[in-house]
């Protein structure tokens, strides 16, 4: 339960220097207004009021992880615990900038999700006492079926579609069948200078057919490619027979 004398409180201590050590089963809180951060995200965090600011530099200062904790209200200027939402993500500060224009930006690593048992006092900041949340081993069927679901209507949303590959097969692809071809054309050459490897590959225009160089591209469907690649390397390859 969240000690209800915690929740008045506002965190505003005395100076940074002051203030006593942060118990370790206590997180620094940055508040923000609208977003959410999941564990193994990253994100950028602008933070602009002098709070969030202490808060971040202390844990920078100290290198401990953060709480990132949303606001209920996002028109609050200045929150304090009866104004936080009780779950949030614990995160590692990758980076703390200052921008040209004076504002100061986190890049936070989410970690792991916490629960908040109750705010203490003496800080310039707001400073929580929390339990983490043991993240699942793995997903189950039903999470996977509703992650796919999501997957589905975010790509609907936005008038796109998923185009699945086959299977992968090395003695059917063409694409590994040309460049083993190609292969083992330069290991037998042997080229040891960038003129002779040059020549080399000049030599595989009389070796490979339009057929093979396109192949790949017919087998996904994308036929106008295709025939220009055919046109392309016959162009090419005339080309090269007749300077040699």
């Amino acid at each position: 339960m969240v000690d209800q004398a915690s929740e008045s409180a506002q965190g505003t201590a005395g100076p940074l220097g002051q203030s006593a050590p942060i118990p370790g089963d206590a997180l620094i809180i940055v508040p923000v207004r609208n977003a959410v951060l999941f564990p193994e995200q990253v994100m950028p965090i602008t933070v602009g009021r002098p709070k969030s600011i202490a808060a971040a530099q202390q844990a920078m200062r100290e290198q401990r992880p953060v709480g990132i904790l949303m606001q209920r209200e996002q028109n609050v200027a200045d929150p304090v615990p009866i104004d936080m939402h009780r779950f949030g993500t614990v995160a590692n500060v990758v980076r703390f900038l200052t921008a040209p224009d004076g504002t100061h930006h986190l890049v936070c690593q989410g970690e792991q999700r916490f629960q908040v048992e109750e705010f203490l006092s003496g800080w310039p900041f707001l400073v929580a006492r929390v339990v983490r949340i043991p993240e699942p081993a793995a997903r189950s069927p039903e999470i996977e079926a509703r992650f796919l679901n999501l997957q589905r209507q975010a790509i609907e949303a936005v008038d796109a579609s998923l185009i699945y590959l086959p299977p992968y097969s090395p003695d059917l692809n063409p694409i590994e069948q040309f460049f083993s071809k190609l292969k083992s054309i330069l290991r037998k050459a042997a080229a040891r200078s960038i003129a002779a490897l040059w020549e080399v590959i000049s030599s595989c225009l009389k070796v490979f057919s339009p057929r093979e160089c396109g192949d790949d591209l017919a087998q996904d469907g994308i036929d106008d490619v295709f025939d220009i690649t055919l046109v392309k390397v016959r162009v090419l390859r005339s080309n090269t027979l007749n300077e040699l």
